[in-house]
């Protein structure tokens, strides 16, 4: 003990010793420094990896909110146009009902047309044949009124007597044909040439 005494009473050793005593006091110093920083450090650490892991959190939920929000924006897309396709089918389905209903009322119609047209063709047919019958008859009624005036113009010139008789010889001789009158004509002015020749002969 009195030998441990002398040697830390020796200057050398004490220093030695307060050295030692420093050195310890820093060790033990930077030890609860570096200690505390490793604490610090292992703290920032956590929370570091905890905002992380909320940020992940929050940034998953979101993307878990957009796909599930897209596909809903999908399905109600494909139910729209799901519901105008079937609108659109509907009323092609109407327009092709009506336009084959058009072409059934369009065929009637030509059958229709195309049998008026021939009944109105025939019609006119016979129209022009009693036309032409009708002007045949007036033809020939204006023929006979022409004969007819001739002949009472004969009978004025050349049977004088008869022209004066009754209206019923007049009427029979406006029947008779226009050659037997040409005939009677003729003798009469064979007569009146053969009464003239006697005439001159009985002045000689």
């Amino acid at each position: 003990m009195e030998m441990h005494q002398s040697v830390l009473d020796h200057p050398i050793h004490q220093d030695i010793f307060e050295y030692k005593l420093k050195q310890d006091d820093t060790t033990n110093l930077f030890s609860s420094n570096n200690q505390e920083q490793m604490n610090k450090q292992t703290s920032n650490a956590e929370r570091y990896l905890c905002e992380d892991f909320e940020k992940n959190r929050v940034t998953n939920n979101k993307s878990d909110e957009l796909m599930i929000s897209q596909e809903e924006a999908e399905r109600k897309l494909r139910e729209k146009l799901e519901l105008e396709l079937a609108a659109k089918e509907r009323k092609i389905v109407t327009l092709v009902d009506e336009t084959q209903k058009l072409q059934s009322t369009l065929i009637k119609i030509k059958e229709n047309s195309f049998t008026q047209i021939s009944d109105l063709e025939n019609v006119l047919s016979e129209k022009e044949k009693l036309i032409a019958q009708l002007e045949n008859k007036l033809q020939t009624q204006a023929d006979y009124d022409e004969i007819k005036q001739e002949l009472t113009l004969l009978k004025s010139i050349e049977f004088p007597r008869t022209t004066r008789s009754n209206d019923d010889q007049t009427e029979n001789l406006s029947k008779k044909s226009f050659e037997t009158l040409l005939l009677e004509k003729d003798r009469s002015l064979q007569d009146e040439q053969t009464q003239i020749k006697m005439s001159q002969i009985d002045s000689e």
